[in-house]
């Protein structure tokens, strides 16, 4: 029997300095809500905090919703090492709340369109891909939109603990005066799984 509902958080803090100068502080929390209405249409409820002194950030806070809808699904293999291939495409609705650390503060309050497609595959037990891209567009001005590109892979060590390779791309149309239009980013870690 498949559940009703399933929730998730995501929480990343960030912060690096060499010689007492501060070079990165960030962080962000995401939580998600998701109703299984049909298995390949499923509502979705999110919340997020997020600041990043790097891209003049000082607070950004969304509350949105939409719909999850499953594009692809492959499963082969045996219980003890099974694959899979899932992908989903993601179409919703965010306020958002968004404090720039330009001199005065600048808020805005926007009503955004926001939409993803999301691949997951999984290698084997311990191993897996994730790619997810974002497209996030202010529903009064097409020229105000965002692109988020997500992607790392996970190599198990242990059933808890995997080796993990991440590569980001940010590229914001309009972003404050001072910051770049896109970012890349490649980290190295642990992911801890409970």
């Amino acid at each position: 029997m498949k559940k009703q509902y399933y929730n998730f958080a995501v929480l990343d803090y960030q912060r690096e300095s060499e010689n007492k100068d501060l070079f990165l502080n960030r962080g962000f929390i995401h939580l998600r809500g998701i109703y299984n209405l049909k298995e390949s249409l499923k509502p979705e409820l999110f919340l997020q905090k997020e600041f990043s002194e790097f891209i003049l950030l000082n607070d950004r806070y969304l509350i949105g919703g939409g719909f999850r809808i499953r594009t692809l699904q492959t499963v082969s293999g045996d219980e003890n090492n099974q694959h899979s291939l899932s992908s989903f495409l993601g179409i919703g609705l965010m306020w958002e709340y968004e404090e720039i650390d330009l001199d005065p503060v600048k808020t805005t309050q926007i009503l955004r369109s926001t939409n993803y497609v999301s691949l997951q595959w999984n290698i084997n037990s311990l191993s897996r891909l994730n790619i997810v891209s974002y497209y996030q567009v202010d529903t009064k001005d097409i020229r105000d939109y965002r692109v988020l590109i997500q992607s790392s892979v996970q190599v198990g060590i242990t059933k808890y603990l995997a080796l993990t390779t991440g590569l980001n791309y940010r590229f914001d149309n309009q972003p404050p005066a001072t910051v770049e239009k896109y970012d890349l980013e490649l980290t190295n870690g642990f992911t801890l799984t409970f």
